[in-house]
């Protein structure tokens, strides 16, 4: 099975220059847990709800003036809608992240797969990796 058949399209975008108020506000509105950060069509970052609260609540900033530019995760870990469900669960559990960015051949933000996509789809041992990889770098 391949990604595509997973992912959700249409994902959510937000500029560099949005604020945190800005983003979590997208984040509840679209029901979502992270946006991706794009200029120029181009994804440069992303965040999560957890940087949100982490990065700007916890840490003392106004997000009302924090910008995403100055917490944004820019290390991205993405995959091809083409590639198999199995080698995208496997980059999410090796980085130990819930989300995955899916860009097509141009590098263009095409759709966003997640651990709750994947429940079902991968076999029982690699969903409980993945959880416990995850969970261990959340806590």
């Amino acid at each position: 099975m391949r990604v595509r058949s997973l992912m959700h399209e249409g994902v959510v975008c937000a500029d560099a220059d949005a604020t945190a108020r800005d983003l979590a506000r997208l984040m509840r509105e679209n029901d979502v847990g992270c946006i991706p950060i794009s200029d120029n069509g181009q994804m440069i970052g992303i965040i999560t709800d957890r940087d949100v609260t982490l990065r700007v609540t916890a840490a003392g900033g106004d997000p009302d003036a924090v910008r995403a530019r100055e917490f944004m995760s820019t290390r991205l870990v993405t995959c091809s809608p083409e590639d198999r469900v199995e080698d995208a669960a496997g980059l999410m559990q090796r980085h130990q992240i819930r989300r995955l960015p899916v860009l097509d051949d141009q590098d263009a933000l095409v759709g966003m797969l997640s651990l709750g996509d994947l429940a079902g789809r991968v076999d029982d041992d690699m969903q409980e990796d993945i959880l416990e990889a995850v969970a261990e770098h959340h806590i």
